[in-house]
């Protein structure tokens, strides 16, 4: 939806496309915005089992999506995982992608990082009934246990693979990157993507007052004033 350069919206490991329902009107007003689930989530074909990396599958869809489309340039907004696939997308395809936005983002994982994965995995039928309840709208009341069940035993990639890193990537990211976070975040603390910003070479840092891990969601005015600036005018 929209009009202007195309602007790819990447959600996180939970959520389907859905998630960014509380900006992609505003964004639409600058920006040629695609948003989609990624395969196994939402309305896209369902997982029967995650197999090899998580976050290399992502890239993939993507060059076959923007491929598809034919698009030339973009930009990418990408959330937690989402924002993974984003920034290695962009260290693959500097030629292509102007700016990115890292929502989020987990750029390594360490045993605190791990503890906290293994503590939100829990059994569908102990986790908080709202997290089901998003979950069911999200990607079906059917299909929500089996795609939450799928994911809770995936240790393949990601922050839940505790080898997992991708600082020696971001490193080689040549467009300029937003890296936003909430100053609540119960996965990553606020010192979590500062090596990775000191590795980037055009690279800025928001850290947004009161906002959790969702900070679209939690704080959507003050998400939708950085990244608006950032991607029409740069750091």
């Amino acid at each position: 939806m929209g009009d202007g350069e195309p602007l790819f919206l990447l959600h996180n490991g939970f959520y389907s496309q859905t998630t960014w329902d509380a900006v992609i009107d505003s964004l639409a007003e600058h920006f040629f915005v695609v948003s989609y689930d990624r395969y196994g989530y939402g309305h896209s074909s369902h997982w029967g089992d995650i197999g090899g990396d998580i976050v290399e599958a992502g890239v993939s869809e993507l060059e076959a999506l923007v491929g598809h489309f034919g698009f030339d340039h973009i930009n990418l907004l990408g959330h937690c995982l989402g924002g993974a696939i984003a920034l290695l997308y962009a260290q693959r395809h500097a030629e292509c992608v102007g700016r990115v936005v890292a929502e989020s983002v987990g750029y390594y994982s360490d045993d605190d990082i791990q503890f906290k994965s293994d503590w939100t995995f829990q059994p569908y039928d102990i986790i908080p009934q709202e997290l089901c309840r998003t979950l069911e709208t999200m990607h079906g009341s059917e299909y929500a246990k089996v795609f939450w069940d799928t994911i809770r035993h995936y240790k393949g990639g990601y922050i839940m693979n505790p080898d997992y890193s991708i600082l020696s990537q971001v490193r080689k990211i040549k467009n300029e990157v937003l890296l936003i976070m909430g100053d609540r975040d119960f996965y990553f603390d606020v010192a979590h993507p500062l090596p990775a910003l000191t590795k980037m070479k055009h690279a800025a840092l928001s850290v947004i007052p009161n906002a959790g891990h969702d900070v679209h969601i939690e704080q959507t005015g003050d998400f939708l004033h950085y990244v608006e600036r950032f991607l029409l005018s740069g750091i």
